[in-house]
């Protein structure tokens, strides 16, 4: 049998069972689709200020833990940048922490999975974000779709005296 590039799978094509090089060509695939997905915590943070929320503001910066760098918070406020001042933006923020990077280096990929919860909810109580544990990648999309979701549905809490 041929050593294939990862040091536990093998090319088991040359066998002759079509099972067997199946079953090889989907664990190569998977192993490549979750290192793909496993981004350090600097690819994190920028990946997560682009994501598409409208005219809505995201802020995105890097937490630090007892013994090294492994956590990014993200701060969304249900206002266009120019009205996140003061009272008015805390009245609209969500904060979600994600923890589970790599402690030593910032621009390592995450060693796994991490782990998304949600710290601060100043909108409605409905709208409380799950937690959820997966690859960075997964994070940020389950985040991403479930910000969609508020800025859909939610109007950003402003005073009438401000409007």
């Amino acid at each position: 049998m041929a050593k294939i590039s990862s040091p536990t799978a093998y090319d088991y094509s040359s066998s002759g069972s079509p099972f067997r090089a199946v079953l090889a060509s989907k664990i190569r695939t998977m192993t490549e689709r979750v290192a793909a997905e496993n981004l350090s915590l600097k690819e994190f943070l920028r990946k997560a200020k682009d994501l598409d929320v409208g005219d809505r503001t995201i802020a995105a910066d890097e937490g630090a833990a007892l013994g090294g760098h492994n956590m990014a918070f993200i701060n969304f406020y249900n206002l266009p940048r120019e009205r996140v001042r003061g009272a008015l933006g805390e009245n609209n923020r969500m904060l979600f922490s994600i923890e589970g990077f790599d402690k030593k280096d910032p621009n390592v990929p995450a060693p796994g999975k991490v782990k998304i919860t949600q710290r601060i909810n100043a909108l409605d109580r409905k709208w409380n974000l799950r937690a959820k544990t997966a690859t960075p990648q997964a994070i940020l999309d389950y985040l991403e779709a479930f910000l969609k979701k508020v800025v859909a549905e939610v109007e950003p809490k402003i005073p009438d005296w401000e409007k």
